[in-house]
Order: structure tokens, then sequence, then C-alpha cells
């Protein structure tokens, strides 16, 4: 098993030399004011903010990162979630259906064992994205684009499939959702019995499917909220973070406590 994450890692750095990553972009507008010192009043000198600017301090949908906390509901936080008990179940049929793993046999029993199979695999991912993500800071959000068209759409969704916002606003290479992804599809082989063994073949095979995925959940993320109504339109489009959020501006350095105590005469 640890000879099949040196491809990935090959992969994941080829990818993210080629890359090139998109810098946060502040808003100088918001940046604090200068403090510049009172008249001196007695001797005393005693330094005073300048008046706040007028206009907002940041746009409204400024970018803000996610908590720890949060990152662990978003990716962990899913495995106890009723849509992916649902999904274990229907996964677990599609098996028993196939009867895949055959070895496993039929009814009940064997349903049980795919079903747990089926939640194991969840489990693994979702463990190893929060940890990457944690670890890495990036945030597991889809990214999704912020211009109009289609075409201009597609090419931003094809062009992020393979990314990731981090906590301060850049973008660059989605390590943690990459490694997890694929490291699921490798740990499957272990899970199921009647899995092909692993070599360079399967593993390049493994990467390219995994590629393909990921775009085609990308173009999907982009414009299935087009095509669904009312709610259902505004969940999807949660689960994505648009491409063009601009970050929120750096907070600006606080003076000196000692340079707001009067001076001593």
């Amino acid at each position: 098993m640890k000879r099949a994450f040196l491809p990935i890692a090959a992969l994941a750095a080829v990818l993210a030399h080629g890359q090139a990553v998109v810098a946060p972009q502040e808003d100088v507008s918001s940046q604090a004011a200068a403090i510049a010192p009172a008249p001196e009043l007695g001797g005393t000198s005693v330094a005073a903010p300048a008046p706040p600017e007028q206009g907002p301090a940041a746009p409204l949908y400024a970018y803000v990162s996610m908590t720890t906390r949060q990152k662990l509901n978003w990716t962990m936080g899913c495995i106890v979630s009723p849509t992916w008990l649902l999904y274990s179940g229907a996964r677990a049929g599609l098996d028993q259906w196939r009867d895949a793993p055959a070895s496993w046999g039929q009814g009940a029993k064997g349903y049980a064992r795919r079903y747990a199979a089926a939640h194991e695999l969840e489990t693994f991912e979702d463990t190893v994205w929060f940890a990457g993500a944690a670890l890495t800071h990036e945030d597991p959000r889809y990214l999704r684009s912020g211009r109009n068209g289609f075409l201009p759409r597609l090419v931003d969704a094809l062009e992020v499939g393979m990314l990731s916002r981090r906590d301060n606003g850049s973008v660059g290479f989605a390590y943690a959702r990459t490694v997890a992804g694929l490291g699921t599809e490798m740990f499957e082989g272990v899970v199921f019995p009647d899995e092909e063994p692993l070599t360079a073949g399967t593993i390049l095979v493994s990467m390219l499917r995994y590629v393909a995925l990921r775009e085609a959940q990308s173009v999907g993320r982009e414009f299935l909220p087009d095509l669904l109504k009312g709610n259902a339109s505004r969940a999807v489009r949660n689960l994505g973070l648009p491409l063009t959020t601009p970050v929120l501006p750096r907070p600006a350095a606080l003076p000196n406590a000692s340079a707001l105590l009067p001076t001593q005469p």
C-alpha cells in the first residue's frame, strides 16, 4: 500500500508545479487609517486615531476561511448524515444486485457486509480529507466560477476541478482532496476481495478515472443549480465557493500599547 502512494505524490507534485496560484486580493480601502499623533497637551503626547473612512470596510461577500471545526463537520461530519447513510445503502444494494463480491453471498448477511464496506470506504476518505485539509490549510468547499456565459464558466469549471482555496484566500492544487480520493481507490483493493491487484497499470487507470470524475463533478456543480429550482438550487449552489470571491483584507498592525500611554514629565 505504501508503494501505491508514490505515484499519487508524483502526480500531485507535477500538477501543482504547473498550476498558477491566485494570490489573495486585498481591499486597500478597508485598511485601517494610520494613527497620527495629537498635539501635545501640557507636555503629554497622546496618540489618537484618525477619523474612520466612509464606506464599507470590506465587501459583503468577502471570503472567510473555515475553522477547524467547520472543516470537521464538512468532511467527517458527513459520515453520520442521512445523505451518506442512504448513499452507502444504495451502493450496497447495487453490489448486492451485481453479486459483488461473490464470496459474500446474498441475503441479509451479504447486504450487511456490503453496507459496512461502503461506509468504511466513505469514513476512510473523509477522515483523510479532514486531516489533509487541517494540515495544509485547505478549504474543503468546491470552487465555482463567478463569471457569466456558458463557455467562460465551463472553462473555469474544468480549470478548478483539481484546485482548492487556502485559508489565506489563495488558490492551489487540492492536495488533501486528491490524496483522500486516490487513497480510497487504492483502499478498495483491501476492502473488496475481488478487486484487481495493485500494479502500475491499475494505479494509472485509477488516477485517470479519478481526474475524469473530479472534472465531471466540477462541471456538474457549476451548472446543476441552473437546472434546479427554489431550495434545491440554493442548496447545490451553497456547496461551492466562487473562484472570484475576494479575500478579507489583512488587519492593520495595531500600534504599540506603550505609544498610547502619556509620557512621563
